[in-house]
C-alpha cells in the first residue's frame, strides 16, 4: 500500500517514548493485589494508545495458540458522551446519559462480546443470522414427519393424493410408468417454495403484542428500583464464570460525568474477585479517565495504582506535530503552501491529538476536491484555519452553509461598520461643501467686514453699535474695539448679561437699546464660524480635505475585514457575539479568514447563484439600491437574470456588474443602459463614477463609452468647487488619454476643457504621463491659447507644437518661456529689451505672431515693463508698424529709453502718406526729449511742421545746447518764425545770438519791445541813426542799450544824434562805456542837458565840474540835495560863495551867514560837518574849532557837537 496523507483517529498500537507506562502497567498487573488500575491523563493524551500498544506488544510476544488465547482474556468496553454543539438557546450542552443506560450498555458489551453458545445460560441474546439450509433442512424434517403421520392416520387421503399424481403422470406419455419421479419432483418444489416463505416470514414477522385475559395482571419485582448490575449481577457472574476474561479495559467512561458508575464497577470488581466459582483471578480493571475525576483522597482510595500519562499533544506542541505531518507529506512529493509562521499561530488553539489528525485529514480532503479537482486558486493556508475552525466550531462551521452563523455575522458586522463610517464621512463631505457654497456665495469675505455689517445689523438699522451693555447704565461693556479684534469670540455677545446695545446713530447722536435681534446676532455668529474655519483651512485644504476623505471611503470599501480590524480594533469593527469567539476574531485579525471564506467550503455549478447573488436582483427588482461594492459571485449569471429595463434604474449600480460587461467583447445594450444612466449627472451617479474610476481594469473603454453618452462630463468635474485639483487632473488626464479627437471636441462644452488648460500654468507639467500627440489633439481641437504655462520637464515635442503655432497668449510669462526655451541666454536682455530679444531671437513663427499681434504684444508685455532700452532700429520698427496706433506709439516712446540721433532715420519717409501719424510720432519725440539735440533736427521737424508747440518746448528745453551748436541749417524763415514764436525772454536770449539773419528785413516798429530789447542786446542787427530813433520812439531804455551795444557806430555819427536828457543821463552812468567817451559826453551836453541824477552823481562819477556845472546843478537841486552838492564841490567854492550857499540853506548851517560881529555857534558832529569846519577855517570863513564833548552814566566821554567861531566879515 502506497503512502498516504490520511491517518485514522483511533489509538495507535505502538507509541514512541512510551516504555515507562507499558513497565508500569505490566507491574502492576503481575501484582495480585492490584485490581483497579488508572490511567490516568487530560483528554487526547495518549491513554488509549498504551493500552494499544500494550495489548500489541502482549500479542506479538506468544505464538499463535498463545495470542488466541490472551485474546481470551481481556476485553475494552469504551462509552462516552459527546457535547451537543447548540441547544434551542443558542448554548453547548452535553447529552445526558443515566446511570442504568451507562451499566445496560457496558453488560451489552460484555455479552455481545461472546458467543451465545459459550453462555447459553444467559437472558441476553443477541439475534442470530437465518441460514438457508437450516430453514430447508427443518421444511424437510417436517415434511418427511407429516407423511409419515399421513400413512399412519390418514392412509386414504394419502393415497387419494398419490393416484393423482399417477393420473397426472398418465395423461403425458413422457411421464408414464415414471409416477415416483413425478412425486419426488413435486415434494422438492414444495419444500424449496416453503423453506422460501419460512425464511422470510422469520425474517420480517415478530410479536408486537400480547393480549392477556382481562384479570390477569403483571407486576414488578421487589427489585424494580437496583441498578442495571445489581439486576443481573447473577448474569455477570454467570458470564466470568463461563469465560476467561481477566482484563476488562474502561474507557472514556470519566467523559460521561457520572461518578456512580466507577462505585459500581468497583463494587463489581471486588464481588467477582471473592467469587469462589471464578477460577481465573484476580480480575483486574484498567480505567483510562481524566486526572481530576476524583478529588485527590478518593482518587488514591479508589483506585489501587494509578498510572499518570503525559499528554502527547497540547496547546504547546500541536504546532510541532502539525509541521512534522506537513514535512513527512513534503519528503512524499506533496507540498502544502503553509508557513511554519502560520503553523505557530494557529497552534496554541489544538489541545488534542485526534483533533490534530481530524484536522490534517480533512484539510487533504477539502484541499483535493476544491482546490485540485475545481482548479481554483485556494490560499492552503486559509484553507487549513477554515478547517480549524471546523473542527474546534463545528455548529457554527455548519451554518455557514445555510448562509447564517457567526462566521456571516461577522463579515455583515464588516459591511455595517463601513455604512456607518461611511455615512459620519459623508456627513463631514456634506459639512466642508456646504461650509465652501456658504463663504462663496457670502458677500462679506473678511471676519471684520462680517463684524462691521453685525454691528449695523442689530441695531436694525439705525446706527452701529459701539458697545454690548449689562443694562442702560453702561455697566460690564464690551467694546466694539473688542469685537472688532481678530481674536475676539462672537459668541461672548450671546451670554445673558449683554442685554442692551450702545450705538450711534447715523445723525451721530449716541443712544441706548435693548439687543432684541438675537436671530440676527445667532445667524451673524454661524457665519462667522464658518468664516473662520475656511480662512483656517483655506479653500484649497477644504477641497483637499474632501478628496482624502472620499479616498478613505473608495479605499473603505475594498477594505478587508483584517485591515479593518488592524487599523480600529476590533472592539469597533465587531459585535459582540463575534468577539466573544476568540479563536475567529484571532483568524479574521490575522487574515486568515478573510471575505472568500465561501470559496473554501462550497462546490460551485456552472449555472448556480449564491444567496447574496439572489438577494442583489431582488433589490435590482425592488428598487433597492445597495452599496456599490455589494460582492457578488455568479456576476454573468446575475447579468442575465435581468432585464434591459433594469439597467435603467440607480439599483443597479454596482461595481462588479459594470466591470463583467466592460469585460465583454462587444458593447452590449446593458452596458449602454447602464453608462447612460451614469451620465445623468446626479450626485450618485458621479459617486459612483468617482469609485468606480479608479477600480476598474477597464478605464479606458469605460471612460470612451461615458464621454459618449456624457458630453458635459467635463463641465461637471471642472465646476466641482469641492474636488482638488489634483483629482480633477487626473480625469483630465483619462479624458485625453482615452477619448477619441472628435468626441473631445464635443465634450469641450462651452469651451470648459479649454479654459481649465488655460486657467492652470502647471497644467502640461501634471498631464507628463499622458501621450504627446494626445496632447497636441487636445490643444489643437480646443483651441487651447495658454496665458501662463510652466514648461520644465514637459515634452519637447508638445512644447515645439505650442510655440511653433503660437498656441499663447502674448505675454510677458509666455514670451519668456519661448525665450528660454530657445535661447536661455537672451533671458536677461528682453527684461531691457522686449522687442530687440524678439528679434534677435530669430525664431520666425514667434516673430510673426508678433508682427501680426503688435498692439497686443505691446500692451500686454513692452507697456509692463518699467525701463526698456530697445535698439533704436528696432524701435524705428516697431512705430512704423503700429504708426495707425497714435497713443500706443506715444506710451512706447515715453517707455523707451533711446534717443534718435538723425531724426530723419524716424519715419520722413512715411510722411508724405501718413503726416498726421508721423506728426504725433515726432511731437511725442520732441516732448520727451528722445532726439538729438541739434539744429538739422529741429529744422527737419520745422520743415514739416512748422514751430508747433512741442518743438517750441523741446527748444526751450534744450536752448541751452542748441546754443551751441552749429547753425548751418538755420534760415531767416526759421530765424523769423523762432522771433514770432513768442519764447520766454531767456529763451530768446539764448537762441537769436546763434540764429542770426543774413538780410535783416523785419520792421523794428513791428517787434515787441522785449524781443527788440533782446535784439539790441544781442546785437542782432546793426546801428544806424533810424533805427535809433525807431527804437527811442518806443523805449529810450532799450534805445541807449541799442547805443551802448553799437558806441563806435554812434560816436562816429554823434554830430547827427539828437540828445535828450534821459539818453545822456543813461549814457554817462552806463558803466559798459568806456570813462573817457563818457567825460566827452558829460562836457559836451552836461550844461545843456543836466539831470537832478547827473547833478548829484557827476562827482562821484569822477565827471570834471566845473563853477559853471556846479551852478547850474545847484539850480535844479532841493535844499537837501544841495547839502549833498556844496559838500562834494567845496573846493570850488570861496567865502562869499559860502556865504550865498549858507544862505539858501536852512537849519544849523543858516546860523553861518551872520558876520557881521564875532561869534560861537555849534555844529552837529559829523562827518560832513567835520570837513567843512576843516575847508571853512581853510578859506578863514571861522577862526577856531573845538569838540564839546558829555560824559555818560558809565564815565565814557563823548564828542557832542562841534564849536566854532565865525570870522567877523570887514
Amino acid at each position: 500500500m502506497g503512502y498516504s496523507e490520511y491517518k485514522d483517529l483511533t489509538p495507535i498500537s505502538n507509541i514512541n517514548n512510551g516504555d515507562e507506562y507499558l513497565n508500569a502497567l505490566k507491574w502492576a498487573l503481575n501484582n495480585p493485589k492490584v485490581k483497579n488500575i488508572a490511567l490516568a491523563g487530560p483528554y487526547g493524551a495518549g491513554k488509549s494508545s498504551i493500552i494499544e500498544t500494550y495489548l500489541n506488544r502482549e500479542k506479538d510476544k506468544k505464538n499463535i495458540y498463545e495470542q488466541h488465547k490472551f485474546a481470551k482474556k481481556y476485553l475494552k468496553i469504551s462509552m462516552a458522551t459527546f457535547i451537543e454543539a447548540h441547544n434551542n438557546e443558542g448554548n453547548e450542552t452535553k447529552i445526558e446519559i443515566d446511570a442504568d443506560e451507562v451499566e445496560e450498555g457496558i453488560l451489552k458489551q460484555l455479552f455481545y462480546k461472546v458467543e451465545h453458545k459459550k453462555i447459553p445460560q444467559s437472558r441476553y441474546r443477541k439475534l442470530q443470522p437465518i441460514h438457508s439450509i437450516n430453514v430447508l433442512l427443518g421444511v424437510i424434517a417436517l415434511s418427511v414427519i407429516l407423511i409419515m403421520f399421513g400413512g399412519i392416520f390418514v392412509p386414504d387421503i394419502c393415497k387419494n393424493i398419490w393416484d393423482k399424481i399417477d393420473a397426472f403422470a398418465m395423461k403425458y406419455s413422457w411421464l408414464s410408468g415414471k409416477t415416483v419421479g413425478v412425486a419426488i419432483s413435486l415434494g422438492i418444489v414444495g419444500i424449496g417454495i416453503t423453506s422460501y416463505l419460512a425464511k422470510i416470514i422469520m425474517s420480517r414477522f415478530h410479536v408486537t403484542e400480547l393480549k392477556l385475559p382481562a384479570d390477569t395482571t403483571l407486576q414488578a419485582s421487589e427489585d424494580a428500583e437496583e441498578s442495571v448490575f445489581n439486576k443481573n449481577l447473577d448474569e455477570i457472574m454467570y458470564f466470568f464464570e463461563e469465560t476467561q476474561y481477566q482484563l476488562i479495559f474502561f474507557e472514556d467512561l470519566d467523559r460521561l460525568e457520572n461518578r456512580k458508575i466507577f462505585v459500581h464497577l468497583r463494587e463489581l470488581n471486588n464481588l467477582l474477585n471473592n467469587d469462589d466459582a471464578i477460577k481465573h483471578k484476580p480480575i483486574v480493571f484498567v480505567y483510562a479517565v481524566r486526572d481530576d475525576i476524583f478529588t485527590r483522597e478518593d482518587r488514591t482510595k479508589f483506585f489501587d495504582f494509578i498510572i499518570p500519562v503525559i499528554p502527547v499533544v497540547n496547546a504547546t506542541n500541536s504546532g510541532e506535530i502539525l509541521l512534522e505531518k506537513l514535512d513527512d507529506a513534503k519528503q512524499h512529493g506533496i507540498y502544502h503552501d503553509i508557513s511554519q509562521g502560520f503553523v505557530l499561530d494557529v497552534a496554541p488553539f489544538i489541545s488534542d491529538m485526534r483533533v490534530l489528525q481530524n484536522i490534517y485529514n480533512e484539510f487533504v480532503v477539502y484541499k483535493k476536491t476544491l482546490q485540485t479537482e475545481q482548479h481554483l486558486n485556494l490560499s492552503d493556508e486559509q484553507m487549513m484555519a477554515i478547517i480549524i475552525f471546523k473542527n474546534l466550531y463545528p455548529r457554527d462551521f455548519a451554518d455557514i452553509q445555510g448562509e447564517d452563523g457567526i462566521i456571516k455575522k461577522a463579515f455583515q458586522d464588516k459591511n455595517s461598520y463601513i455604512i456607518e463610517k461611511r455615512e459620519k464621512w459623508q456627513e463631514k463631505i456634506e459639512y466642508n461643501k456646504e461650509l465652501i457654497e456658504k463663504v462663496s456665495g457670502d458677500a462679506l469675505k473678511s471676519v471684520k467686514e462680517l463684524k462691521y455689517a453685525m454691528l449695523v445689523a442689530i441695531t436694525s438699522g439705525r446706527g452701529i453699535a459701539s458697545d454690548f451693555i449689562e443694562n442702560p447704565y453702561w455697566e460690564g461693556e464690551i467694546s466694539v474695539n473688542d469685537v472688532l479684534l481678530d481674536d475676539f469670540d462672537l459668541r461672548r455677545l450671546q451670554r445673558k448679561e449683554n442685554k442692551y446695545i450702545r450705538y450711534i446713530s447715523f445723525d451721530r447722536r449716541e443712544q441706548n437699546m435693548e439687543l432684541n435681534e438675537k436671530e440676527v446676532l445667532q445667524e451673524y455668529i454661524e457665519r462667522w464660524e464658518k468664516l473662520k474655519e475656511y480662512n483656517k483651512k483655506s479653500l484649497e485644504g477644504l477641497q483637499e480635505e474632501i478628496e482624502q476623505i472620499k479616498y478613505e471611503q473608495k479605499k473603505l470599501s475594498s477594505r478587508s475585514l483584517q485591515w479593518l480590524i488592524e487599523n480600529d480594533s476590533s472592539e469597533n469593527v465587531l459585535s459582540k457575539e463575534v468577539k466573544d469567539n476568540k479563536f475567529l476574531v484571532f483568524l479574521l485579525r490575522r487574515g486568515y479568514m478573510d471575505e472568500k471564506y465561501a470559496n473554501y467550503i462550497n462546490y460551485f455549478k456552472g449555472n448556480s447563484i449564491t444567496t447574496n447573488d439572489m438577494n442583489f436582483i431582488l433589490a435590482v427588482k425592488n428598487q433597492e439600491p445597495q452599496p456599490f461594492d455589494y460582492q457578488l459571485t455568479k456576476i454573468e449569471q446575475v447579468i442575465q437574470r435581468l432585464q434591459d429595463y433594469e439597467f435603467e434604474q440607480k439599483a443597479i449600480y454596482n461595481f462588479q456588474i459594470i466591470e463583467e460587461l466592460l469585460g465583454e467583447e462587444k458593447i452590449s445594450k446593458k452596458l449602454e443602459v447602464f453608462v447612460q444612466q451614469l451620465a445623468d449627472g446626479e450626485e450618485t451617479s458621479w459617486q459612483f463614477i468617482d469609485e468606480f474610476v479608479d477600480k476598474t481594469k477597464y478605464q479606458a473603454k469605460f471612460i470612451q463609452i461615458l464621454s459618449t453618452k456624457w458630453n458635459s462630463m467635463w463641465e461637471y468635474i471642472s465646476r466641482q468647487n469641492t474636488m482638488t485639483y489634483g483629482r480633477q487632473v487626473y480625469y483630465l488626464k483619462l479624458i485625453i488619454e482615452y477619448v477619441d479627437e472628435k468626441e473631445l471636441s464635443l465634450l469641450n462644452v462651452e469651451n470648459c476643457i479649454t479654459s481649465y488648460f488655460e486657467k492652470h500654468e502647471d497644467i502640461l507639467q501634471q498631464l507628463n504621463d499622458v501621450s504627446g500627440n494626445k496632447i497636441i489633439a487636445a490643444i489643437n481641437n480646443c483651441d487651447i491659447c495658454f496665458e501662463k504655462l510652466n514648461i520644465a520637464n514637459v515634452s519637447d515635442d508638445i512644447v515645439e507644437y505650442i510655440f511653433d503655432n503660437c498656441c499663447f497668449k502674448l505675454n510677458d510669462c509666455m514670451v519668456r518661456n519661448v525665450i528660454s526655451y530657445k535661447k536661455k541666454n537672451l533671458l536677461n536682455m528682453f527684461e531691457n529689451q522686449p522687442y530687440s530679444t524678439i528679434i534677435k531671437l530669430e525664431y520666425k513663427p514667434l516673430i510673426e505672431y508678433v508682427h501680426e499681434n503688435m498692439k497686443e504684444y505691446i500692451e500686454a508685455v513692452v507697456l509692463k515693463k518699467t525701463i526698456i532700452e530697445d535698439e533704436n532700429e528696432d524701435i524705428i520698427d516697431l512705430l512704423r508698424r503700429i504708426l495707425e496706433e497714435s497713443d500706443l506709439c506715444a506710451s512706447v516712446i515715453c517707455l523707451e529709453n533711446f534717443e534718435i540721433e538723425k531724426l530723419a532715420d524716424c519715419l520722413e519717409q512715411e510722411i508724405q502718406n501718413k503726416r498726421d501719424k508721423v506728426g504725433v510720432v515726432w511731437n511725442t519725440l520732441l516732448e520727451q526729449n528722445k532726439i538729438g539735440i541739434s539744429w538739422e533736427n529741429t529744422m527737419l521737424y520745422w520743415k514739416y511742421y512748422s514751430i508747433s508747440n512741442y518743438l517750441k518746448k523741446f527748444i526751450e528745453v534744450n536752448v541751452d545746447k542748441l546754443s551751441v551748436e552749429k547753425n548751418n541749417y538755420v534760415t531767416d524763415n526759421f530765424a523769423k518764425d523762432i522771433i514770432n514764436a513768442k519764447f520766454e525772454d531767456s529763451v530768446l536770449k539764448k537762441l537769436l545770438p546763434v540764429l542770426p539773419m543774413k538780410t535783416f528785413d523785419l520792421d523794428i516798429e513791428q517787434l515787441p519791445e522785449n524781443i527788440l530789447a533782446i535784439m539790441v542786446e544781442c546785437n542782432y542787427f546793426g546801428y544806424t541813426i533810424e533805427y535809433y530813433q525807431s527804437i527811442a520812439e518806443r523805449n529810450e531804455d532799450i534805445a541807449v542799450e541799442y547805443i551802448v551795444k553799437n558806441q563806435a557806430e554812434f560816436y562816429n555819427s554823434l554830430e547827427d544824434f539828437s540828445m535828450t536828457k534821459n539818453v545822456l543821463e543813461r549814457l554817462l552812468f552806463e558803466q559798459k562805456i568806456p570813462m573817457d567817451n563818457r567825460e566827452e559826453l558829460f562836457e559836451k551836453y552836461a550844461k545843456t542837458y543836466m539831470t537832478e541824477k547827473i547833478a548829484l552823481n557827476m562827482n562821484a562819477e569822477g565827471f570834471k565840474v566845473t563853477k559853471t556845472l556846479f551852478d547850474i546843478a545847484w539850480e535844479i537841486l532841493s535844499e537837501n540835495q544841495k547839502e549833498r552838492l556844496m559838500i562834494a564841490n567845496l573846493e570850488l567854492l570861496n567865502v562869499d560863495d559860502m556865504e550865498k550857499c549858507f544862505g539858501e540853506l536852512s537849519g544849523q548851517y543858516s546860523v553861518l551867514t551872520e558876520r557881521t560881529k564875532r561869534r560861537n555857534i555849534k555844529l552837529d558832529n559829523t562827518e560832513n560837518n567835520r570837513k567843512l569846519v576843516e575847508y571853512l577855517k581853510k578859506i578863514d570863513y571861522i577862526t577856531s574849532s573845538w569838540e564839546e564833548e558829555k560824559t555818560d552814566s558809565n564815565g565814557n566821554r563823548q564828542v557832542i557837537s562841534i564849536g566854532c567861531k565865525i570870522k567877523q566879515k570887514k
